[in-house]
C-alpha cells in the first residue's frame, strides 16, 4: 500500500534544487537549438503559404470551368453520340457488295453411253448495289460458270456460261423522293443540332452559377475587410474610453459598452471569415478543383455601374434569336415536318417500275464429234477470256420491264406514326409560344433588375456618405464631451452596416449583369466564349483569346 512521505518530498525537491551546472547548461543550449530552428524555417514556412495562395481571375476561373465541368463534358459526348447516329443515316446510300465462289461435283451410276457419270462445275457471282435519293435500288451482276462432264455427246467441254445485267426498282408512289430516301438524315443531322443546342444550354448554365459563386467570393472579401475594419475602429474606441476613464473624464462602465462593441465586432469578423471560406469552397467546387488547401484570391473587383441604356424590344428580339431552347423547338418541329411527310407518303400504295437488261455469252472447248457437231457453230469462243469478252458485244441480250403493286388495307402503322408526329408538332408549337412568352418575362424581369439594383446601389451610396460624416462629426464631439460613447458606437455600427450594403449593391448588380447577359442569349459573347465543333463529331466550348 502506498503511502505519503514528507522525508521523500523534501528529498526530491532538495534533489531537483541542487542539478548540476552542466544540466542547466544542456537545457539553455537545447532552448536555443529550437528557437534557431524556428527562425530560420519561418521564411521557408512564409514561403509555403505564398505558394498556397492562387490569384484567379474571372476570365481564368472560365476557362478552368469550361475545362474541367463534367457537366459539359457528358453534353459533349452527347453530340458525339448524335453524329455517330447521323455516320448511321447515311448508311442508305452505301454501296453493297456481295460476292460468291462455288463448285459442284455430281457422280453417279450411268447405265446409257450417252449420258455422262460425272458432272461438275464452278460458280462466281459478285454483285454492286446502291440506292440513289430517288428511292430507286439499282444493281449490277456478274455471273461467270465452268462446267463440264464425261458424257460423250458433250461437244462443248469444258463450257463457259459467262452474263452480266444491270437492274432497277424505281418505286413511285410508297418510298418515292429525296425525302422518304434521306429522312432518317434529315432527322439525325437535326439531331446533331439540336445536342449542339443542349451543350450550348449547359455551357451558360455553368457560366452563370460559376460567376455568381465568383462575385459572391469577392464580395465576401470585401465584406472582410469591412469587418476587419470594423473591429479596429472598435479597439480603437475602447482605448480611448480606456485613456478617458483613466483620466477621470468618463465613467468605467463605458469601458464595458466598449467592450461590448469589440467583442461583437469580433464575432462578426468571425462570421465574414465563415462566409468566405464557403464561397472559397463553393467557387472551387465549380471549377472542379481538387486541391482544397489552396486559398483563391480573386483578382477582379466588383465593377461599378455603367449608364443603362437597354431597350426591352430589342433585348427581347436578341434573346429570342440567340437562346438555344428556340433553336431546340424549332428544330424538333422540323423533325415533326419531316415525320409527317414520311408517314403521309406511306399511306400510298405501293407502286414500283423494275427493269432488267442482261448481256450473255457462252463458249468453251468444242470437241468433233461425227455423229452430232462435226464442225463447231460459227464465231463460237473457245475459251474463258474470249467468252467473257463475246458477253459485251451485244450479240446475246436479254431485257425485261415490269411493275408490281402492293395495297396495305388500313394502313395502321402509317396511319398511327402520323397522328402522332401531328400531335408531337403541335406540342411543341405551343411550347415555342410558352417559351417566347418566359423569354419576354425574363428579359423583362432582368432590366427591371438592373434598373433597381442601379438606383439601389446610388442610394447605398448615399448612404454610406451620409454614415462617414455621422460617425465623423459623433467622433469629434465625443472628443470635446459633447456626446457619448453610446453615441459614438451606434454610429460605428451603422457605419458599417452601411459598407456591408454598398457591397451587397455592388454584388446584386453583377448578378443582374449576368442574368441580363443570360436572358438576351449573349453570355457567351459577353465573356468571348465560343463553342467549337469538330468534324469527327463531339463539341467543345473555350475562351476566345
Amino acid at each position: 500500500m502506498w503511502t505519503h512521505s514528507p522525508e521523500r518530498t523534501s528529498d526530491r525537491r532538495t534533489a531537483a534544487a541542487t542539478l548540476p551546472i552542466q544540466d542547466y547548461r544542456l537545457l539553455l543550449a537545447l532552448a536555443l537549438a529550437v528557437f534557431l530552428a524556428l527562425l530560420l524555417t519561418a521564411p521557408l514556412r512564409a514561403q509555403e503559404v505564398e505558394r498556397r495562395t492562387m490569384e484567379l481571375s474571372l476570365r481564368e476561373a472560365v476557362s478552368l470551368a469550361l475545362q474541367r465541368n463534367f457537366n459539359i463534358q457528358i453534353r459533349g459526348l452527347d453530340n458525339e453520340s448524335a453524329y455517330g447516329n447521323l455516320i448511321g443515316a447515311n448508311a442508305v446510300y452505301d454501296y453493297t457488295f456481295f460476292a460468291d465462289f462455288g463448285f459442284n461435283r455430281h457422280a453417279e451410276r450411268s447405265f446409257s453411253s450417252f449420258r455422262g457419270s460425272e458432272t461438275h462445275y464452278q460458280d462466281i457471282i459478285m454483285r454492286l448495289s446502291r440506292r440513289l435519293f430517288t428511292g430507286a435500288d439499282v444493281s449490277t451482276s456478274l455471273y461467270m460458270r465452268r462446267s463440264g462432264s464425261n458424257s460423250i455427246t458433250s461437244s462443248i467441254n469444258p463450257m463457259f456460261n459467262d452474263s452480266w445485267s444491270i437492274g432497277v426498282s424505281q418505286p413511285i408512289l410508297r418510298d418515292f423522293g429525296k425525302l422518304a430516301t434521306e429522312r432518317q438524315i434529315i432527322i439525325n443531322s437535326n439531331n446533331v443540332d439540336i445536342s449542339e443546342a443542349d451543350f450550348e444550354n449547359q455551357v451558360v448554365a455553368t457560366l452563370v452559377d460559376l460567376m455568381t459563386r465568383y462575385w459572391d467570393l469577392v464580395s465576401f472579401y470585401d465584406a472582410l475587410e469591412v469587418a476587419e475594419d470594423a473591429l479596429a475602429l472598435a479597439r480603437e474606441q475602447l482605448e480611448i474610453n480606456r485613456v478617458k476613464v483613466n483620466v477621470g473624464t468618463l465613467p468605467p462602465i463605458e469601458i464595458v459598452s466598449a467592450e461590448e462593441r469589440v467583442a461583437s465586432a469580433e464575432a462578426d469578423l468571425v462570421d465574414a471569415q465563415a462566409n468566405l471560406q464557403r464561397a472559397e469552397d463553393r467557387l472551387k467546387q465549380a471549377i472542379v478543383m481538387e486541391d482544397w488547401a489552396v486559398r483563391i484570391v480573386p483578382t477582379d473587383s466588383l465593377e461599378e455601374p455603367e449608364e443603362l441604356d437597354v431597350d426591352f424590344g430589342e433585348s427581347l428580339e436578341t434573346a429570342l434569336e440567340n437562346r438555344p431552347e428556340m433553336r431546340r423547338l424549332e428544330l424538333q418541329i422540323e423533325n415533326n415536318e419531316v415525320s409527317i411527310s414520311y408517314a403521309r407518303n406511306q399511306l400510298l400504295p405501293s407502286l414500283n417500275l423494275t427493269a432488267d437488261v442482261a448481256l450473255f455469252s457462252f463458249g468453251g472447248n468444242f470437241i468433233p464429234n461425227p455423229l452430232f457437231a462435226p464442225e463447231p457453230p460459227p464465231g463460237l469462243p473457245l475459251s474463258f477470256v474470249s467468252t467473257l469478252r463475246d458477253v459485251f458485244d451485244g450479240t446475246n441480250h436479254d431485257w425485261t420491264i415490269g411493275a408490281n403493286f402492293t395495297y396495305i388495307f388500313g394502313n395502321s402503322t402509317a396511319r398511327s406514326s402520323m397522328m402522332v408526329n401531328q400531335v408531337q408538332r403541335r406540342q411543341n408549337a405551343l411550347r415555342i409560344e410558352q417559351t417566347r412568352y418566359d423569354i419576354a418575362v425574363e428579359v423583362r424581369s432582368a432590366i427591371r433588375e438592373l434598373e433597381i439594383s442601379i438606383t439601389q446601389l446610388e442610394a447605398r451610396r448615399r448612404a454610406l456618405t451620409y454614415a462617414e460624416r455621422q460617425l465623423e462629426a459623433e467622433q469629434r464631439k465625443f472628443a470635446v464631451g459633447s456626446s457619448t460613447n453610446f453615441q459614438v458606437l451606434e454610429y460605428q455600427n451603422r457605419l458599417a452596416t452601411a459598407r456591408y450594403n454598398v457591397i451587397l449593391a455592388l454584388a446584386r448588380y453583377q448578378r443582374a449583369l449576368v442574368d441580363y447577359d443570360r436572358a438576351t442569349g449573349t453570355m457567351l459573347d459577353s465573356n468571348n466564349v465560343v463553342i467549337e465543333t469538330r468534324s469527327e463529331g463531339g463539341v467543345g466550348a473555350l475562351v476566345r483569346h
